[in-house]
């Protein structure tokens, strides 16, 4: 029986990262004009709709915009609304980390399955959703 025992030690090896900057091709010019193309998309998709209700709320002026706000309506649609918010919130909690549980550290028959039916929605866009429903039950529900 040996009375020593070697060891090996091993020390890691840091490599360096490349010296030069790695620049994007294409020429900055066609860059820029994509951005600005993109960020045109956005003016008009977002700022241009959200600028019309903005006017259109404040059109009879500040005190009728208040008033509308306190009508007992309004105020029960924002009761709903945040009871929707707090009850979906609540239980895509509770089910997402069940689901994340079961697809991840279990070795259930299905587990593929319910993979794919947790991607579904971002797999399908919420217009193509929209338009199966009202296929499925017509424009009056």
């Amino acid at each position: 029986m040996p009375d020593s025992v070697d060891v090996l030690v091993v020390e890691p090896t840091v490599v360096a990262a490349p010296s030069r900057a790695v620049r994007p091709a294409g020429s900055p010019v066609a860059r820029r004009v994509i951005i600005g193309v993109a960020m045109g998309w956005l003016v008009l998709a977002l700022a241009l709709p959200f600028a019309s209700v903005f006017v259109a709320a404040f059109a009879d002026g500040v005190p009728a915009f208040i008033a509308a706000l306190t009508e007992p309506a309004a105020l029960h649609a924002a009761y709903l609304t945040a009871l929707g918010v707090a009850l979906a919130v609540a239980f895509n909690v509770v089910f997402g980390i069940l689901a994340a549980w079961a697809v991840t550290r279990t070795t259930l028959p299905g587990r593929g399955l319910i993979a794919a039916l947790l991607d579904l929605p971002i797999a399908v866009s919420p217009v193509i959703a929209g338009l199966m429903f009202v296929l499925l039950f017509g424009r009056q529900g």
